[in-house]
């Protein structure tokens, strides 16, 4: 790139003249300018994002090759041994580890698409086990968890539930309500503490969490602080955790009494006092910062 030797305007390739003071552009004898061209005439092809590398490919080959020939090898020693009622538990584990290194070296590296794979595969493996000693009994509770956690922890994250939080909360709480008669009736073959127990302190949980959402969507300022935050989520969890404490005391002992729950119904009734103080301060605080401005 050339540059005027009066004003030292930067110069365009193929200037005659400097664009500012005219001065002309004097290059030596023999030499033209000429407009560099790039090396290659044709525009290169868009490198591919999507596909798999030739060594992901090799790596993911030889990991199939050596599963197949672990999955042969270790059925038929199983099986020649005289071992068959535990021969399912090594090849599925052997399956469900070249589903779930496979599925990595694939390069689906969604957290939606890795969570739900590895989490399904565990899930298979654990069944597999538990039906291989005898009878399914703590693989379902195992699976169930399983299933909370991946509605807990991996559905808020798909695109489905794109309607607001309260679709999330409303499913998750779902979930803990539909996991709590499952594990009871797993447990006792009948709903027996579920209905006494778990679910007053489900709605419990339930009523304390609408008011509150309630009450701060009533106000004016629609913004949250951390401080509101952090106590309201004490507020439910001292008063869920009384509630638990009389109910189960009443379903052991037929008493309705606190055992251990006292202090935290104490903590409730402080928490609540600061939460309110909290939101009195913020609204005294708006409102001279409104007088303020109409002044």
């Amino acid at each position: 790139m050339a540059y005027c030797v009066q004003c030292g305007v930067k110069l365009a390739d193929g200037s005659t003249e400097c664009p500012l003071c005219k001065t002309p552009v004097l290059l030596p004898p023999g030499v033209v300018e000429e407009v560099a061209s790039p090396l290659f005439a044709q525009e290169l092809e868009p490198a591919q994002k999507e596909g798999l590398s030739k060594a992901r490919k090799g790596i993911l080959e030889l990991m199939i090759a050596l599963g197949t020939v672990a999955f042969i090898s270790v059925g038929l020693a199983l099986a020649l041994a005289g071992h068959r009622k535990i021969i399912l538990i090594p090849l599925a584990a052997i399956v469900s580890s070249i589903i779930s290194l496979s599925y990595g070296l694939m390069g689906k590296k969604r957290y939606i698409n890795q969570a739900t794979v590895h989490l399904g595969v565990s899930g298979f493996l654990l069944l597999v086990i538990d039906a291989s000693l005898g009878a399914l009994n703590w693989s379902l509770i195992t699976t169930l968890s399983i299933a909370l956690f991946w509605v807990i922890g991996v559905f808020p994250f798909t695109p489905w539930p794109k309607r607001g939080v309260g679709v999330k909360i409303t499913t998750t709480l779902i979930a803990i309500l539909g996991y709590l008669a499952a594990l009871n009736f797993i447990l006792s073959s009948a709903l027996t503490w579920f209905i006494p127990v778990a679910l007053p302190i489900w709605l419990t949980a339930i009523v304390t969490l609408g008011i509150l959402l309630f009450i701060l969507a009533k106000r004016r300022v629609r913004s949250v602080t951390i401080g509101e935050v952090v106590l309201s989520t004490l507020f439910i969890v001292f008063i869920t955790l009384t509630v638990f404490d009389l109910l189960l005391t009443h379903y052991l002992k037929g008493l309705w009494a606190l055992r251990w729950a006292s202090a935290l119904l104490v903590g409730s009734l402080v928490v609540l006092f600061l939460l309110l103080a909290l939101n009195l301060s913020i609204r005294v605080r708006r409102y001279f910062t409104s007088i303020r401005r109409e002044k």
